[in-house]
């Protein structure tokens, strides 16, 4: 029985996957602009002291993944070599799920190559591993231990005290990269529990050893790739983990709620048991921001149901013990088709209730291939399996190949990864930079001059403002008053085409400004800002037909100076003016605002609150209040503001609904 791929499947498989990367072009996803970029910047260059929250909330994440790709840009290195070497890294998930598909199918008679490598086909065109192959992206690095821990739970003849150990290594190792693979752990865990309850061998105080040794060993681990910087936010901020779980550690310098992304949780429990069908459609934002469609899972819950239905017919044969795909002894019904299985659904429960972000189920989608593979050898042997796998996998290569996305913004393979062109005001000298958007460019930080600073204040955390703000951020403006600027992002435009800052974004930038003591230097557009770019071709290969038109992001950095004291609190004063009627609407409806109190932005007339967790709005417009939210067509109309106050204490006000879905339905 051959059961194991050969060098040559391997070999061939390898170069699929930088094929895969090369032809999915560079990302310059939202992530890598945001906070990918700038992470290690703040941990290899020590920047605590001259920035500030530079890339939002995102900023403080650990950026330890992000360091090899951050020291290859910095090195020069050819944006597609530095690819292809993040492409390397990231096959070395499909290995492992070689690995567990060879476990998965040890019992079965005959060739098993074939199969074992469709499957290993189906977990490479999974779009989210496509879209992260060869990317600045840190979950391909974590899921590499995820399913290391997994397949080490496969193995019958290992001491289960180990297993435990070796799993817990791992899923530290994963949520020390990632804070988000702690869903995995869990899961790990009640693998174990689960287990125990099947084997008659385990008692109690056996499964009690088990948990603990994996609880110490995901501990232990978790610490040696996260523990250093834990220490370093603990000593900068008094939390380990800031500034995330701040409800429990209270850091002074954020509010003290916990942040949840709830952008994809609109369709609640229902939505979940149905996520695997929605998940074909050509859209985005179903269960990722990028067109990503996917119809292996969908085609695994029907033969899932199906294998069901024939496993009750198949009753007796199993618990005899004598059914070829389970395997098993007659003294037990565990084995590694339970075990994968049985971590698969309680992972994908954990993950649908927690975010439905496609990425941070990232080893879930690569699993999917295995158990297709498991599933049709159940319903047919090895030859059904090998032709159906193939079928699915014909048919989501045509599905992505037609509608999805490679990336979540591709660019073609040029010399530089990130060729950012700033003004010399920002390079050549010490400056200070404020941005006022969800997207802060923080990137731009590794090209400033190396003693300049960056601060976000109206991201996707809106900083305090008048006499509240914090301390770090008065000692930044202090620190560069003499050169301040403020970035705003203008937009993409031909490269060459000659772009100016408009009089009315001016304007607004200077009422965001205002609450925190600062305006613009002068009211002139021509001489207010200078400008850089980040060029690129959006056109990734030669053989596209998209016109091969240089692009770029242009950047305005317009010179911003200190106000008064008395004006920076009025300007304060004055953005606070329907906060008690924000503040109502918050309490009435705490599952729609989330964070409560968020501060309140001001300019056109109009009072903003953003709330990150439920990726929703507020704001006033000619004297009424709506709500908005993230990819919302249209407002939701809630009451004039003259009003507010008494419909809003009525006991039959109804909250607006947050969406059900982000995307556009049929």
């Amino acid at each position: 029985m051959r059961s194991r791929l050969s060098i040559g499947h391997w070999i061939s498989l390898y170069l699929l996957n930088l094929l895969f990367c090369y032809l999915a072009g560079k990302d310059y996803n939202w992530d890598l602009l945001n906070y990918h970029f700038y992470g290690p910047a703040l941990l290899l260059d020590n920047r605590w002291s001259q920035d500030y929250f530079a890339g939002s909330i995102q900023s403080y994440l650990n950026p330890i993944a992000y360091v090899p790709f951050f020291l290859m840009v910095k090195s020069g290195w050819p944006a597609l070599l530095i690819g292809l070497v993040l492409s390397t890294f990231h096959f070395l998930n499909i290995v492992v799920i070689g690995s567990i598909a060879e476990k998965l199918l040890l019992r079965q008679e005959g060739d098993k190559r074939t199969l074992i490598y469709i499957i290993c086909l189906l977990a490479m065109v999974a779009p989210p591993y496509l879209q992260a192959n060869g990317s600045s992206f840190n979950d391909p690095y974590g899921s590499i231990f995820i399913l290391l821990g997994l397949r080490a739970l496969l193995q019958e003849d290992a001491h289960p005290e180990r297993q435990a150990v070796f799993a817990g290594l791992c899923s530290g190792i994963a949520t020390g990269i990632k804070l988000t693979s702690a869903t995995f752990a869990v899961a790990f865990a009640v693998v174990f529990v689960i287990r125990a309850f099947f084997e008659r061998r385990s008692s109690p105080g056996r499964v009690v050893l088990q948990l603990g040794c994996f609880c110490i060993a995901a501990a232990a681990a978790f610490l040696a790739v996260h523990g250093f910087w834990s220490v370093r936010l603990w000593q900068e901020f008094g939390s380990p983990v800031f500034p995330f779980f701040n409800a429990i550690f209270r850091a002074p310098e954020f509010p003290f709620i916990n942040n949840r992304d709830f952008r994809f949780m609109g369709s609640g429990t229902l939505g979940l048991l149905f996520l695997p069908f929605d998940m074909v459609r050509a859209q985005s934002w179903i269960y990722s921001e990028a067109v990503s469609p996917d119809v292996r899972p969908s085609i695994l819950s029907a033969l899932a149901l199906a294998g069901a239905g024939l496993g009750l017919w198949r009753g007796r044969l199993m618990i005899k013990g004598r059914s070829q795909v389970v395997g098993g002894s007659a003294s037990t019904l565990w084995t590694p088709a339970v075990t994968v299985v049985t971590f698969a659904v309680v992972s994908f429960l954990l993950w649908g209730t927690t975010s439905r972000i496609g990425r941070y189920a990232f080893s879930l989608w690569l699993l999917i291939g295995p158990l297709l593979g498991l599933a049709a050898v159940y319903m047919g042997g090895i030859r059904f399996a090998r032709v159906s796998l193939a079928v699915v996998l014909c048919l989501q290569g045509y599905v992505h190949l037609v509608h999805g996305s490679s990336r979540w913004s591709p660019v073609a393979w040029e010399s530089s990864w990130l060729d950012f062109q700033l003004p010399a005001a920002v390079t050549r000298q010490p400056a200070g930079i404020i941005s006022t958007d969800t997207l802060s460019f923080s990137a731009i930080v590794p090209s400033l001059h190396p003693a300049s600073g960056m601060a976000t204040i109206n991201g996707m955390h809106t900083m305090p403002n008048g006499a509240e703000m914090p301390a770090r951020l008065n000692s930044l403006i202090e620190k560069y008053h003499d050169n301040l600027y403020v970035l705003y992002a203008i937009g993409q435009f031909d490269f060459s085409a000659k772009t100016e800052i408009s009089a009315t974004r001016l304007k607004i930038l200077d009422e965001k400004l205002a609450p925190y003591g600062l305006k613009i230097g002068t009211a002139s557009t021509s001489t207010a800002c200078e400008y850089g770019k980040l060029p690129f071709y959006r056109k990734v290969h030669g053989w596209s037909w998209q016109p091969r038109t240089q692009e770029a992001y242009v950047f305005a950095f317009c010179k911003i100076v200190e106000t008064s004291s008395l004006l920076k609190n009025a300007a304060a004063e004055k953005s606070r003016a329907n906060d008690l009627i924000f503040d109502l609407i918050e309490d009435k409806c705490p599952e729609v605002f989330s964070p409560r109190r968020a501060v309140t932005i001001h300019h056109n007339n109009e009072y903003i609150r953003s709330y990150f967790n439920t990726a929703s709005g507020l704001y006033t417009d000619h004297g009424g209040l709506y709500m908005t939210g993230y990819r919302v067509l249209f407002p939701t109309y809630v009451g004039q503001l003259s009003e507010i106050s008494k419909t809003a204490g009525a006991t039959n006000f109804v909250c607006p609904s947050l969406p059900a879905h982000r995307y556009l339905s049929d």
